[in-house]
């Protein structure tokens, strides 16, 4: 299990100060983790030929190889494009998910269901212990809009933090 690279500390207060602690757990998560082996191609190659015909052939068993570890400049550069990669799929769940309310509420009277104008559309509410935050699909579209600059940005940082020496 790889320690946490102290130069992320950064990253992660910065997420905390955007209310995002659960990003920060996933990072830690998935650094303590490591990348998880890859299947060799060759044996990809004979278990999609086997579900094609139905055969089915002895192999030896071996265990599973052991995750790698992810260290140093790996480590920055794996914890950006991760937080780069889960807010374009958080964003877009939110995008989803507000377009689909904003159609399900529609008319919902005949089975005629069309979208509302935006400026009408579903508000969501997100809340936990603390105070809620609020989003519409313009929120959420505008953030899609910004997503291209928090990976230049993060990538910049990432970049810089490489080529400084280790704390």
């Amino acid at each position: 299990m790889a320690s946490i690279d102290p130069r992320l500390f950064e990253l992660f207060d910065t997420l905390r100060g955007s209310q995002l602690d659960w990003l920060v757990f996933e990072l830690i998560d998935g650094i303590r983790a490591g990348r998880a082996p890859i299947e060799p191609p060759e044996n990809l190659m004979g278990a999609r030929s086997d579900a094609r015909t139905g055969a089915r052939r002895e192999l030896p068993f071996s265990p599973p190889p052991e995750p790698m570890p992810i260290e140093g400049d790996d480590q920055v550069e794996w914890a950006v494009a991760y937080v780069c990669d889960r807010m374009e799929a958080t964003v877009a769940e939110m995008e989803a998910c507000a377009r689909n309310l904003t159609v399900i509420l529609g008319d919902g009277v005949s089975g005629n269901v069309k979208a509302k104008p935006i400026s009408q559309s579903v508000q969501i509410l997100l809340q936990d212990d603390g105070p809620g935050r609020q989003t519409t699909l313009n929120d959420a579209s505008a953030a899609r809009a910004e997503l291209p600059r928090l990976r230049k940005e993060l990538e910049a940082w990432s970049a810089q933090v490489r080529n400084n020496p280790q704390p």
